[in-house]
């Protein structure tokens, strides 16, 4: 349940982030952390997500749209 809170304050900054600089790079992230991120920034319409890499561990880009 922590780590849950941590991702979605992560996004919270992402998305801060994002739209002052038009894009935000996460390290490499799980599965289930890119997902909890891929679903908080669906919610906000001026943003979308994708993920790079190969592997588990793939790094999230939070993009203007």
């Amino acid at each position: 349940l922590f780590r849950m809170k941590e991702l979605k304050a992560m996004a919270q900054h992402a998305a801060l982030k994002a739209r002052e600089m038009g894009s935000f790079t996460f390290s490499s992230l799980s599965p289930r952390e890119r997902r909890w991120i891929h679903l908080t920034i669906a919610r906000e319409p001026d943003l979308t997500t994708e993920s790079e890499g190969m592997g588990t561990h793939k790094t999230l880009k939070v993009l203007k749209k």
